[in-house]
């Protein structure tokens, strides 16, 4: 049943599906996910976040559905620093990108891009997506993951939630 209806929610967001862009590089310069942010073995890596969106994008709850430590304010060394900016487009229906450099302690963005047909449950999952690839993941074949923003998901599943635990905490 709970198939059925996700197959549905994506079957009637299907005109305004929007789409992930491909990470640009991986963290230490690859092309691949799954590597983690530098961090103390057992435990997450401290993070900043700094907002530069403007109000109808709601970072801050969105992030929270992460259930990692998150600071928002302004980067300083010595932490992960996640500047995230809204940009005009990404080009064709992308509507969210993330670049991980290749050097540690460089900053990670985030550049999302409005959509006038992009709802607000599509631009929250489009949030929550990005962070995850901060946090070391890549697409999925459903989930918040997937590379269709559709709105369907709203918050990681279980099976995510424990992929960055085993990432961070073993």
């Amino acid at each position: 049943m709970k198939r059925l209806l996700i197959a549905a929610a994506f079957a009637a967001m299907a005109a305004v599906t929007a789409t992930c862009a491909p990470p640009a590089s991986g963290y230490a310069g690859t092309a691949t996910w799954g590597t983690p942010l530098p961090h103390n073995a057992g435990a997450y890596p401290r993070i900043i976040v700094e907002n530069h969106t403007g109000a109808s994008w709601d970072i801050q709850q969105a992030l929270s559905t992460w259930d990692v430590p998150i600071s928002y304010g302004t980067c300083v060394t010595g932490v992960v620093c996640v500047r995230i900016t809204e940009v005009g487009s990404l080009g064709g229906n992308r509507v969210g990108l993330t670049t991980v450099p290749g050097t540690v302690g460089d900053v990670i963005t985030i550049q999302l891009a409005g959509n006038p047909k992009m709802t607000s449950l599509q631009a929250r999952q489009d949030i929550v997506h990005e962070f995850g690839h901060v946090l070391g993941l890549g697409h999925d074949n459903i989930g918040v993951m997937h590379a269709a923003i559709t709105g369907a998901f709203l918050s990681p599943d279980a099976a995510e939630v424990a992929r960055v635990r085993s990432l961070y905490l073993g």
